[in-house]
């Protein structure tokens, strides 16, 4: 009687091994993509609800607001957006994520809050989605009030 394992006991627990493998790298990717859409989209509410907490606070006597990219979003000061404030607040969104639509009443990419009632200039959806997996999506509701939430 021989011990040990035969060539084919050894290629069907590589090919086991191999299955196994496979199986967990692509649930961490899948895992790792979920995690950074729903991370971006905390950040993504975080700085409007910062931006609409500074009009309420009447902070520098002024209003805020937020402008969207699909790879990023600025918080900035003022009435209207300027990229070249140096005061803007560049928030860059993660390089699993992007924002793949902007739905905001009149087409803008732009939300600015009002002084004192913190109301938004635009309401609508915001859609944050990973740039591998497009069914991984987050979407954010900005209402008229300033209040915005997601999915």
């Amino acid at each position: 009687m021989k011990k040990g394992f035969s060539l084919v006991e050894l290629i069907v627990i590589v090919a086991i091994v191999a299955l196994i493998s496979s199986i967990a790298v692509f649930s961490f990717k899948s895992f790792n993509a979920r995690h950074a859409v729903d991370e971006d989209a905390l950040g993504v509410l975080s700085t409007l609800n910062e931006a609409r907490s500074k009009v309420l606070a009447s902070k520098d006597a002024s209003q805020y607001g937020v402008h969207l990219e699909e790879f990023q979003i600025v918080l900035f000061k003022g009435t209207s957006y300027s990229a070249n404030d140096p005061l803007n607040q560049i928030i860059p969104l993660s390089q699993y994520t992007h924002i793949s639509n902007i739905n905001l009443s009149g087409g803008a990419s732009d939300i600015i809050f009002a002084r004192l009632t913190g109301a938004a200039n635009r309401s609508g959806t915001i859609v944050l989605a990973s740039i591998n997996d497009s069914t991984l999506t987050k979407t954010i509701t900005v209402y008229a009030t300033g209040v915005s939430q997601s999915n």
